[in-house]
């Protein structure tokens, strides 16, 4: 059992990959206390300083591991984070 809170997660590059039919956490609820919006299923991904919270709609929890086309947007994240931290050296 673990809490991280969003103050925890400021100053930090930080992905949060969410499933709308994760039976474990409630994605929507995530969303919305991240991204301070209501989800909009049509939005696949908000971004804003260097917290990124990717939401695939139609899956459970860690199916996005299962195909590649949904790990992309992940390995990118980290890419992009990585590229970003470079930078910053």
């Amino acid at each position: 059992e673990n809490i991280l809170w969003k103050e925890d997660l400021e100053g930090h590059d930080v992905a949060v990959v969410l499933s709308g039919r994760d039976q474990i956490v409630d994605a929507k609820e995530v969303w919305q206390y991240l991204t301070g919006e209501e989800i909009d299923k049509v939005r696949f991904r908000w971004e804003k300083d260097r917290l990124r919270v990717l939401y695939y709609a139609d899956i459970d929890h860690a199916q996005v591991f299962d195909t590649r086309k949904r790990r992309r947007p992940i390995v990118d994240s980290v890419h992009d984070f990585a590229q970003q931290s470079a930078a910053d050296s």
